[in-house]
C-alpha cells in the first residue's frame, strides 16, 4: 500500500502546473509547460468537464508543403520551440506562443499563437496565427484547436465554426 501511494504521489508531483483562463462560464485549463489544453469545464452546467486531456498535440497542429517538390511536414505544439509562453489578456482570456518552431532546412522559421478569448456573452473565442519565415515552405493544412472529447468517439470528427450557430458538428468527414 505505501509503495502505491509514492508512486501516486510521484506522478501527481510530476504533472506541470496549469494555468486557468475563466470567466462566469467556462474554465479553460492550460499545461504552463506544453502549453496543452488540459480540459474545458461548463461552470454554467455545474461543472461539467467536456474536454478532458489529450493524448498527442494539445492545441494545434499545422502541415506544410514543399513549393519545389510538394514534400510535406507536418508540425504540432508538441514540436520542439525555442520559446513558449503565456501572455495573459485583462478578459481573462490569453494568447500561447510557440516561437522558434523548426521546419526542415529551416530552424526557427516558425511563430505560432494561439488566442483564447472571452465574448461580452461570456463564449470563448479560439485564433490561431502562424507566422512562417520559411520560403521553402507554405502553410497546407490546419487543425485548431484540437479538442478530442467534445463527443464520444464515433459521434463526430469534425467541428466546423459557423458565425451564426458558433459551430456544427460533422461525421465522417474525412
Amino acid at each position: 500500500m505505501k509503495k502505491l501511494t509514492l508512486v501516486v504521489l510521484a506522478l501527481a508531483l510530476l504533472e506541470s502546473p496549469a494555468v486557468v483562463l475563466e470567466n462566469a462560464k467556462l474554465a479553460i485549463e492550460i499545461d504552463e509547460v506544453e502549453l496543452a489544453v488540459r480540459s474545458v469545464v461548463n461552470k454554467t452546467a455545474g461543472g461539467v468537464r467536456f474536454v478532458e486531456g489529450n493524448e498527442g498535440p494539445g492545441c494545434w497542429s499545422a502541415t506544410f508543403r514543399r513549393v519545389a517538390d510538394g514534400c510535406e511536414f507536418t508540425g504540432d505544439d508538441t514540436s520542439g520551440a525555442q520559446v513558449r509562453r503565456i501572455e495573459r489578456h485583462d478578459d481573462g482570456g490569453a494568447t500561447l506562443v510557440w516561437e522558434g518552431v523548426d521546419l526542415p532546412d529551416a530552424p526557427a522559421a516558425l511563430i505560432v499563437r494561439s488566442t483564447i478569448s472571452f465574448t461580452e456573452e461570456g463564449d470563448s473565442r479560439w485564433s490561431l496565427n502562424i507566422e512562417n519565415r520559411s520560403a521553402a515552405y507554405g502553410l497546407w493544412e490546419t487543425r485548431y484547436p484540437i479538442l478530442r472529447t467534445v463527443t464520444l468517439p464515433g459521434e463526430s470528427d469534425l467541428l466546423q465554426p459557423r458565425p451564426d450557430t458558433g459551430a456544427k458538428l460533422l461525421k465522417a468527414y474525412r
